[in-house]
């Protein structure tokens, strides 16, 4: 959610998860998407990575940086052994590249093409809970099958 931290975002995904199992009432259901990505850094597409940085609008030298570090390879004995990624860096470049997923439901979103839920009448509404339907699973696989391809 925009203007939060991110343990708040931790909160309203525990109190979504909550909300969930509780929910027994109702013919309508609802569907969360949780991702693990907890490997994702090492298949990153490191062009979808800048353009994402570049889309975000971080200053072009800091850009240059990152990749700079992304694109140096290490060699040992004439033989490329990898690139230099410090490692406290990396969940970072998953979030940013992660923010591309997040644009994506957005824009269907913004399209009417799927629609978000609340967990209260007076709650905002939360893009990554959705309406159980086919339709709208169908529109999350679509989603998903895009940022593959364009993030590696």
């Amino acid at each position: 959610m925009p203007g939060r931290s991110i343990l708040d975002n931790a909160m309203v995904a525990i109190e979504v998860v909550h909300y969930m199992k509780l929910k027994t009432e109702g013919k309508q259901g609802n569907m969360a998407l949780k991702l693990d990505i907890s490997k994702a850094y090492n298949r990153i597409d490191w062009l979808y990575l800048k353009e994402v940085m570049l889309k975000m609008e971080f200053c072009q030298q800091w850009v240059d940086w990152i990749m700079m570090c992304i694109e140096t390879a290490v060699l040992v004995n004439q033989e490329s052994v990898g690139h230099v990624i410090p490692r406290p860096v990396v969940p970072v470049y998953v979030i940013l590249c992660v923010d591309g997923l997040s644009t994506f439901i957005q824009q269907a979103e913004v399209k009417g093409e799927i629609h978000g839920a609340k967990v209260c009448r007076d709650a905002p509404i939360i893009t990554q809970l959705f309406k159980a339907t086919e339709e709208v699973a169908h529109k999350m696989k679509s989603i998903l099958n895009m940022y593959e391809v364009v993030s590696g």
